[in-house]
């Protein structure tokens, strides 16, 4: 077992959370469950939204912006999904201090009018101004809330719950690549934007008017040494290092993911689908992993889905050539990394207290946004300077899927010790 002084340290805040969990937790109930459907629907328009980076980076390494290098049209799809996951801190400040209305109704109205503007765009610097900084701003107002808000009205099924609200996504990232693939040869790239922006504008009203919290917010000063103070602690340090290793991982195989089977050889209508499909299962991936986690422990789940990620990237994706192989990764990896995906938040919510949540969760997705922003680009200079090869861009995924289970790991024994039967 591990020493005491490691399990309850003073830097520790576990023996904080049941003193400041809400009064209250019903455990269920129709506002609570209302809060996780309304917090699904705006999964399913953020983070989902967000899912279809490599479905854009085929469409403008094709059209709109061919003349640009692989590594350079990367950057407009990962800077998408930085901004989604670095302005969470902010979000989760908004959180904290006004609870979920507040900043969802502003990611709203920054969210469709960047997705808008895009529709307008034909230039580089458009693309990154409407949907990376706009879009992915107005994405994180909506996904930091959303994803915090059930976890205020339930403790025993956090697991479950988290994986229900993440499932939200899972199916975006299904309905957005359909939609998008059979609207561009019909109504054209401006049309096609518009129409999912509207979409996205009526879901988001729904959202709006059922997320609730179950704690009480009060607006408190804005302090940078708050924000700091968190990183001082060890087990939190270790998780946000975790993060950024696991989402340097993730971002490669969902970016590159089309145009590494369209470079092999696979059709472009087939490798279109690889989205959809790696979405679809992910929905699987999103939700019975965090029932599971609920029964046997989600820092155990968790540790399973990172190790399996890893092997699938170096076992399976970086020899495949054909077909049948690339789609069998496809479906395979949206299960683990939509676990991975799913229960990050509920790992963050297991070593935090509850008052400190909406903030704490936006540091450690910080954390996460430096590496969805750099690695895309990282693999596609490495695919360039290896003759147009995903070989070693594959390697590079899999190596962070290592580190970030190492980090996990470490967490664990410090919180429960070697025992591998310990459910944490």
């Amino acid at each position: 077992m591990a020493d005491a002084s490691l399990e309850k340290g003073p830097e520790e805040p576990l023996e904080e959370v049941p003193n400041a969990a809400p009064p209250s937790v019903p455990d269920g109930g129709l506002q609570a469950w209302l809060t996780v459907a309304g917090a699904s629907v705006a999964l399913f328009v953020s983070f989902g939204w967000v899912n279809c980076i490599g479905l854009f980076q085929a469409e403008y390494e094709t059209n709109q912006l061919k003349d640009f290098s692989s590594s350079d049209v990367s950057w407009i799809t990962s800077m998408e999904f930085f901004f989604m996951l670095f302005t969470s801190p902010v979000a989760g400040k908004l959180f904290d201090s006004y609870g979920p209305r507040v900043p969802i109704a502003i990611g709203s109205v920054l969210h469709v009018f960047g997705l808008m503007m895009a529709s307008l765009s034909y230039k580089y610097y458009q693309f990154m101004l409407s949907q990376s900084v706009v879009s992915g701003i107005g994405s994180s107002l909506i996904f930091t809330p959303a994803m915090t808000a059930p976890q205020t009205w339930f403790r025993q099924k956090r697991g479950l719950v988290g994986g229900l609200t993440v499932a939200g996504s899972s199916l975006g990232g299904v309905i957005f690549p359909l939609m998008v693939q059979h609207l561009l040869p019909q109504v054209g790239f401006g049309w096609t934007m518009r129409i999912c922006a509207f979409l996205i504008l009526g879901l988001l009203v729904i959202a709006n008017l059922t997320i609730s919290s179950n704690f009480p917010h009060t607006p408190r000063p804005f302090s940078v040494m708050r924000y700091l103070g968190p990183l001082q602690e060890l087990n939190f340090g270790i998780l946000c290092t975790a993060s950024f290793f696991m989402y340097w991982g993730l971002s490669v195989p969902f970016d590159y993911i089309v145009v590494e089977a369209i470079h092999y050889g696979m059709s472009s209508h087939m490798a279109w689908s690889l989205v959809p499909i790696l979405n679809g299962a992910s929905f699987f991936g999103r939700t019975v992993p965090n029932y599971i986690a609920d029964k046997v422990g989600r820092f155990n789940v968790m540790l399973v889905m990172t190790s399996l990620s890893a092997i699938l990237v170096l076992a399976l994706w970086l020899p495949s050539r054909g077909n049948g192989a690339l789609i069998t990764f496809a479906a395979l990896f949206g299960i683990t990394s939509g676990a991975i995906i799913g229960l990050g938040p509920v790992l963050i919510v297991s070593i935090s207290p509850m008052n400190e949540l909406g903030y704490r969760m936006g540091t450690i997705l910080a954390f996460a946004a430096v590496g969805t922003l750099t690695s895309p680009p990282i693999g596609g200079a490495i695919a360039a300077d290896t003759g147009g090869s995903y070989t070693y861009t594959c390697v590079f995924s899999g190596v962070s899927f290592v580190m970030g289970t190492i980090g996990l790991a470490a967490l664990r024994v410090r919180l429960s010790g070697w025992g591998l039967t310990t459910k944490i």
